[in-house]
């Protein structure tokens, strides 16, 4: 494309043979710092998000090519066998402040099923980028609910980097590369189909009730990250 546009020539090249005026690598992964908790955002701050309650947190924006509504139903239906279970998506709007299509599908979804402030939570904007460690570290559960097309299979979830920056158990379907990375490390729970999700559902609601059950799995996936030496 830059060679088309006539911006790749001798000139530059006699500037710079790597060209990196004009283009460079940018920085993509896990941050080099550890997590830090600087302030309480969920638990016991949004109303009926309550201490103790068992937090799925979808990161990162509602896309219209990933699919939260299959998600919203069966956590509604754990919430209805166990009232800690609960979603929280951090960003109902778009940088640009309106929501997309499938934010507004997800939304009335939840009002549909009585799901809204109940088990399911929305931030009506975006959380500050610096601040989403702390909606991280309070939450149990990253998850990654998506469609079954060729986005999702080229895709890279940057979302996924977070739960394995802050050690957060990843919920996630069949269909990319990160899918293969957390069953080869055992970073969490996968389900073949999205149509398995109630049945996942069913086991988060065991998971909750286990006495250690958020522990042990930050354990386990911290200790497969080091053993995998992924960083």
């Amino acid at each position: 494309m830059l060679t088309a546009l006539g911006r790749i020539n001798k000139q530059v090249r006699d500037q710079n043979a790597a060209f990196y005026k004009l283009i460079d690598v940018a920085g993509f992964g896990i941050p080099d710092e550890p997590p830090v908790k600087s302030a309480q955002v969920l638990k016991g701050v949004f109303s009926n998000i309550n201490e103790g309650d068992f937090i799925l947190i979808w990161m990162g924006g509602i896309w219209d090519w990933l699919d939260p509504l299959t998600l919203i139903q069966g956590v509604h239906q754990a919430h209805q066998k166990n009232e800690r279970v609960k979603l929280f998506f951090p960003a109902y709007r778009q940088s640009n402040g309106q929501p997309s299509h499938m934010a507004k599908k997800a939304r009335d979804l939840c009002i549909e099923i009585d799901a809204l402030d109940k088990s399911v939570f929305f931030n009506e904007h975006p959380i500050p980028y610096e601040e989403r460690v702390n909606y991280l570290l309070e939450s149990d559960v990253g998850v990654v609910c998506q469609a079954a097309n060729f986005e999702t299979q080229i895709s890279a979830r940057t979302r996924v980097l977070d739960y394995i920056w802050t050690g957060l158990p990843i919920l996630i379907n069949e269909g990319d590369e990160w899918c293969e990375l957390v069953r080869k490390h055992n970073l969490g729970m996968l389900y073949q189909k999205i149509v398995q999700m109630t049945g996942r559902m069913q086991l988060l609601n065991w998971l909750l009730m286990q006495k250690q059950g958020k522990s042990k799995w930050i354990i386990l996936v911290k200790l497969n990250l080091n053993i995998s030496g992924i960083s």
